[in-house]
């Protein structure tokens, strides 16, 4: 049985070109890279300091949950498919998570202009992802890593630019985006898998 590693931004980003993604995951072979602003990097960072801590219902009507960074590489156990010779291991890098004991949250952190008409949209894009991030730390690969129980809860909290209020500062929303906790993510790895 032939075991891949999947990444959940290549479930997000990467099954856009399904010839590529079948390249990349046979063949190693890498789509042209484009650079990232670093601008982003440090507006990411600031982002998530200034959340760690803080309490997940500010946002959204999630049971009192303190938003904890965690920012390690996540490897579940392999899922094997009735009828099919491979097996997927998902992995990734979660920015947040929440916990309370008797319920917990994925969360993903983003930096985009959302309106109110592209949040179903934003949810739908980054379900893979987030159900990813919810397998892995279910269902860990490794013993000593982040295990969660009764996640119930997965999201996106997004950070959208405003205007510039003065020379040294600008204003940002902070938008919270429920994504569907019942989509049905085994059927979706299933087709990923027939498509390797």
């Amino acid at each position: 049985m032939k075991n891949y590693r999947i990444s959940g931004s290549d479930l997000t980003f990467g099954l856009s070109c399904p010839g590529c993604f079948y390249a990349k995951h046979n063949y190693k072979w890498r789509r042209p890279y484009s650079p990232f602003p670093s601008v982003f990097g440090a507006i990411d960072k600031s982002m998530k300091q200034y959340w760690v801590g803080r309490n997940l219902a500010r946002v959204t009507t999630c049971p009192d949950m303190q938003i904890q960074s965690y920012e390690k590489h996540l490897l579940s156990q392999p899922i094997e498919f009735p009828g099919l010779n491979v097996s997927i291991q998902l992995s990734g890098v979660l920015d947040f998570y929440a916990t309370n004991g008797s319920h917990s949250a994925i969360i993903d952190a983003k930096t985009s202009k959302l309106d109110e008409d592209g949040i179903d949209k934003t949810a739908e894009l980054y379900a893979p992802q987030l159900h990813c991030y919810r397998e892995a730390v279910t269902n860990p690969a490794k013993p000593n890593s982040l295990k969660l129980e009764n996640v119930d809860t997965l999201g996106l909290l997004v950070m959208s630019p405003g205007p510039v209020t003065s020379a040294t500062r600008m204003e940002v929303k902070h938008t919270w985006v429920q994504v569907d906790r019942n989509y049905d993510f085994r059927g979706f790895l299933r087709r990923v898998a027939e498509l390797l």
